[in-house]
C-alpha cells in the first residue's frame, strides 16, 4: 500500500503543478486581452 500513496502523493503533486501553471497561463492571457483592448480603445 505504501506504493501506492507514494504513487498518489505524486500524482496529486503533478496535478497541483498542471493546474497552477494553466491558471497563470489564463490570467496572462486575460491580462494580455485586456492590455490590447485598452490599447484598441
Amino acid at each position: 500500500m505504501k506504493g501506492g500513496d507514494r504513487f498518489l502523493e505524486r500524482m496529486t503533486v503533478i496535478v497541483t503543478m498542471i493546474f497552477t501553471i494553466f491558471m497563470i497561463i489564463r490570467i496572462g492571457y486575460l491580462r494580455i486581452g485586456l492590455l490590447t483592448l485598452v490599447m484598441c480603445a
